[in-house]
């Protein structure tokens, strides 16, 4: 549904959610009276609108980082995580998004960093 046939209150509402630095939550839940299971859960527009907003498909399949990008990181981090600052095993390496892809985050240098696969994993959507 076109986001003009909305109520006006649901309209500001998700305008509001728009603005803030990093994306409302994708799902609303209903239901459950607290239980850890909702009775029913439906997607947010307004987690929509958050990407759309930026420029952004949420159903594109995102781009890996460029090999020699990669390499850069590699090269000016060495082999230290830069989560834990423990030396990194060159098979365990993975490149982190200080501010995560999900939240905006641009794959650029300076938003990349060296981690151990274990400290990237562990720290999830989370800057």
């Amino acid at each position: 549904m076109p986001l003009a046939q909305f109520p006006q209150a649901m309209r500001d509402q998700i305008a509001s959610q728009v603005l803030l630095p990093i994306p409302p939550e994708r799902w609303i839940s209903f239901g459950g009276n607290g239980s850890p299971l909702p009775l029913a859960s439906i997607e947010s527009r307004a987690w929509w609108e958050w990407h759309w907003q930026r420029g952004m498909n949420p159903d594109a399949k995102r781009e890996q980082i460029p090999a020699a990008m990669r390499q850069s990181v590699i090269e000016r981090d060495g082999l230290l995580c830069g989560i834990c600052a423990g030396a990194v095993e060159r098979s365990d390496v993975h490149i982190d998004h200080i501010y995560p892809y999900s939240r905006g985050g641009r794959s650029v240098m300076r938003n990349l960093r060296v981690t151990h696969s274990r400290c990237n994993m562990s720290k999830g959507a989370r800057v």
